[in-house]
This record gives structure tokens, sequence and C-alpha cells, in this order.
């Protein structure tokens, strides 16, 4: 048996569906109004689509300004209908003819959430990459981010839109994520502009923006090693260069890539020989040897001769070294090789490892056997008084 308080409530509840023309609800759990397109009956909708017709009609026949807030009542009291959907991107259009890119781009974003299936789809998809490439190529940048058109984080966020809206239409979404890339390498933020631009490579490989973002990556790599001596930054960039000569050997800045290599290796020939001649002054020439033995092994290189003959010097200097900088072993026998290095002496034997040595053998533990007792007077017994002490 349903209480009074209950049946007014229900009662009340399904007076409600009635408040708003042309649209549907359904009730929940809790008694709150719910869009619900199923329980739009055919005649309804049919009826809906006619009245948002006749108001689409006198929004064409008014001004922009004025004809946006029938538009937006269209959308909202008709959201289901074709008409909608026109009224929507008609919203958006006018946001745009207005100069507001910002309030444009979510107006097409609203349209294409909601009507997938318009015509009027990838023509919104087209406007807003339209809209950020705009703001990206802005002169307008302000100090310190105050003052710029748009943030650099909001910029991202809508090319990322753009893209996750058409992930399958690779000239704009490879496009989209290409300029993320680039606001981030604006920004300074070159781990994740190389991630980025490694994403657009490993998905739309087959794309000019493929070989633009590994040309983006080469040059972030070169501008790292550049001001890094570090060596794995080196590898790190020399590997970025191989990949775009192997990856997109047709591609024109090819000649360009392969003289960056040419010119990595003069760099990092010049480090090798610098660390060697660095060892060297130390005294460590095993430890420089490997250094110019590497310089060696490219013929042609800025330091090849040069390395060359200081490898063949510290050989002479130090016999015990070998052509790739290993120390050959140390006969027990013989002297340890003196170094020529000034103030640096060499590691000298220990005594027994002398051939001069010629001193008295070790005593033999092991030969050594304890004398038998043959008498009782060798057995002193234990006094039982105490000693006196005499002074």
């Amino acid at each position: 048996m349903k209480t009074p308080a209950l049946t007014g409530f229900v009662t009340l509840a399904l007076a409600s569906t009635t408040l708003l023309p042309g649209r549907a609800f359904s009730l929940d759990l809790f008694g709150k109004r719910r869009n619900n397109p199923e329980a739009i009956s055919p005649d309804r909708i049919s009826g809906d689509e006619a009245s948002a017709q006749a108001l689409f009609a006198q929004a064409e026949a008014l001004p922009p300004s004025k004809a946006l807030s029938i538009y937006r009542s269209i959308v909202k009291q008709f959201p289901y209908t074709h008409t909608a959907s026109e009224a929507q991107f008609k919203v958006a259009q006018i946001r745009e003819t207005e100069g507001n890119g910002k309030k444009a781009f979510d107006e097409y974003q609203t349209f294409i959430t909601s009507y997938k299936g318009s015509a009027h789809f990838s023509e919104a998809v087209q406007r807003q990459f339209e809209i950020s490439k705009a703001y990206l190529e802005s002169d307008r940048k302000g100090f310190l981010g105050l003052g710029a058109e748009i943030q650099p984080t909001k910029l991202r966020e809508m090319f990322l839109s753009v893209r996750n809206n058409a992930p399958r239409t690779e000239a704009i979404a490879a496009a989209s994520l290409f300029n993320v890339g680039v606001i981030f390498r604006r920004e300074g933020k070159e781990v994740e502009a190389i991630d980025t631009f490694q994403s657009v490579v490993d998905e739309y490989g087959r794309s000019q923006f493929a070989a633009d973002a590994q040309f983006q990556i080469v040059e972030i790599n070169s501008e790292i090693a550049s001001n890094s001596r570090n060596p794995a930054n080196l590898r790190q960039y020399e590997e970025s260069i191989n990949d775009f000569m192997i990856q997109f050997p047709k591609d024109p800045r090819l000649a360009d890539v392969k003289g960056r290599l040419g010119r990595l290796d003069d760099t990092d020939t010049e480090n090798k020989f610098n660390i060697g001649r660095f060892y060297e002054r130390k005294g460590e020439l095993a430890a420089a040897a490997v250094y110019y033995y590497e310089i060696t092994q490219k013929p042609g290189s800025a330091r090849f001769e040069d390395a060359k003959e200081r490898l063949a010097k510290i050989i002479q200097a130090d016999p015990s070294i070998t052509v790739d900088g290993k120390r050959k072993p140390i006969a027990s026998s013989g002297a340890a090789p003196t170094s020529l290095v000034p103030g640096r002496q060499p590691k000298m034997p220990s005594v027994k490892e002398r051939a001069d040595f010629h001193g008295p053998p070790p005593p033999d533990v092991k030969k050594q056997k304890p004398a038998m007792r043959t008498s009782e007077d060798d057995v002193v017994p234990i006094p039982t008084e105490p000693p006196v002490v005499t002074r």
C-alpha cells in the first residue's frame, strides 16, 4: 500500500515530464529527470523536427549575433533532431567568425561529441585543427606566458583533442601530434618533445610528418650533445642520425644528416684524444693508450696521425703496454719495466721475486720432530711455598 507522501511524489514526478515541449524524460531511482532518446515516439520526433526547422528558419533570417540564442534554444529543446546538429554547427561557426577561437573550438567539440554521424563531422575537425594551428603560429607570445593568446598547456590539449577526434585521418592526426612535440620543444621540455616526435614516427611512419619528426629528434639531440660532454648524449645523437638515414633514405635532408654524422665523428675523436692526453700527463699510460688506440681504428679521422704517434711513444716508454692499451704479464724472473714519465715510479717486484735474492732458505717445520724425555730430572716440581721477597 502506497503512502500519501510517496503517491504525491510519483504524481509530481510524472507531471514534470510534460513541462518542456519537444523533449522526453524518464525517471531514475532517485526521481531525477534524465534524457532518454529511446523513449521518444516516432510521431514525437517528427513533430520536434518540424518545430526545430521552424526556429532554424527564423534564425537564418537574423544577423548572426541575434541568431545565436535561437540556435542554442534549438539544441537545448530538440537535441535529438537533425536540425539540432545543424544548429550546433552554426553556433561554432558564429563563435569562430567573432574571432573567439577558444570558444569556437569548444563549440566544435560539443558538435563532434554529440553528432558524430553528421555530414559536417570532418569539417568540424578540420576547423578545430585550423584554429589550433593559428594559435601555434601566432606572434603574440607574451612575457613568461602572460599576455599570450593561449597557454602552451591548453594548446597541447587542443591538438591532442583534434588527434583523438580523427585518429585515422592521418594528415590531421599526425600533424596534430607533431605540433604537440613542437610546443614541448618551445617550452624547453626536450625529453617530452623527443617522446612525442618518436610517437609520430612509430604511429604514422609512412607520412611526411614521420620524417619531419625524426629530423626534429636529430636536431634536439644535436643541441643536447653540443652542450654536454657526456658520451651517452653523443651516442644518442649518433643513433638518431642513423635512424633517420635508415628509415628515410630518400629524404632531401639526407645529405645534411650525413654531414652531421661526419662532424660528430670529428667531435668524438677530438674528445677521445683530449682524454688520452689527460691520462698521459697523469702518468697513466695504459689508460691513455686505450683512447689513442680507439682513434687509430678510424683511418682518416682528424686526430688519426696524432693518436698513432702518441700511442707509439707510450709503447716505447713502457714496453709492457700493447698496441691496444693492455699490459703484458710481468715475468717473475725479470725486473719490471721502467716508465719514462717524470715523477712516476714503476711498481717494483717483492724481494722474493728478485733474481738476485740469496737469503737463507726458510726452515722446514714439517721435518722437526719433538724430542722424547729420558729421565725424571728433566721435570722440575712446582713449589708448594710462596716465594719470599727480600729487600
